[in-house]
């Protein structure tokens, strides 16, 4: 594999060995439960990444073009207010998505609900949260959107500072995620 390939595909060498180590967990079937949603029973999605302004601003709006169901997002290392990243916003242009709209919410400031179904880029950041969540978070339910894709993946590493393919490849695969999740819910009554 060259090195062109690992930032193009997977972000990087170390993001390549993240995925790679996620993909081995997927197979041994270690994230079985996150492909487990009771769909009856959810409320809300929240989509949530670390900066909130590239995986889960992205996944969020095109999450809430494809279903009625109440959609939110925060970041957990961010800045309250900012708006997507320059490169969400142009390729969000290229594909006819609208995701100026979007601002960035901290973890800080943001309020789980029950019902809520809390959607993850990485394995790991599912754990900081139900640590964060506290009793809270047996009253929702936990998932990875890579976990939605045709091609099932545990991990979809964080974007900032990549090449624009990896940018593309990964908006690609969070834009699969969300419509194919938002297919699991039938339009409903605001």
């Amino acid at each position: 594999l060259s090195l062109k390939f690992l930032m193009n595909y997977f972000g990087g060498k170390k993001a390549f060995i993240d995925w790679a180590l996620c993909k081995f967990s997927l197979i041994r079937g270690k994230y079985a439960e996150f492909e487990l949603v009771r769909t009856n029973d959810v409320k809300r999605i929240v989509f949530f990444c670390m900066g909130n302004i590239n995986r889960s601003a992205m996944a969020q709006t095109v999450f809430s073009n494809h279903s009625t169901l109440p959609v939110t997002s925060f970041g957990l290392k961010t800045q309250p207010c900012f708006p997507p990243s320059v490169e969400a916003q142009r390729w969000a242009k290229s594909q006819n998505i609208h995701i100026m709209d979007h601002k960035t919410t901290r973890l800080e400031d943001f309020k789980f609900k029950r019902g809520d179904l809390i959607v993850a880029f990485e394995p790991n950041h599912i754990d900081q949260i139900k640590h964060t969540m506290g009793a809270l978070a047996n009253d929702c339910q936990f998932t990875l959107a890579g976990l939605w894709c045709g091609a099932k993946t545990a991990y979809i590493h964080d974007p900032v500072a990549r090449s624009a393919q990896y940018f593309a490849r990964c908006f690609s695969l969070i834009r699969e995620a969300a419509i194919t999740l938002s297919r699991k819910f039938p339009a409903r009554k605001l």
